[in-house]
């Protein structure tokens, strides 16, 4: 996924079960670059590939 704020962006890889599961944790990890100092939603998520799967 990619991650976007003021211009900057970065790109990130979260594995997860679902996407709520990924948004849940890329907010954990990368919530200070998402948001304001006023914890607003400054930042936007791309989803690149909806899902993944393993084959085991």
């Amino acid at each position: 996924m990619k991650l976007e704020r003021n211009g900057e962006t970065i790109q990130v890889v979260v594995i997860a079960k679902n996407l709520e599961n990924m948004d849940r944790q890329v907010y954990r990890l990368y919530g200070t670059f998402l948001t304001d100092e006023k914890v607003k939603d400054v930042g936007t998520i791309f989803h690149l590939r909806k899902s993944l799967y393993l084959l085991m």
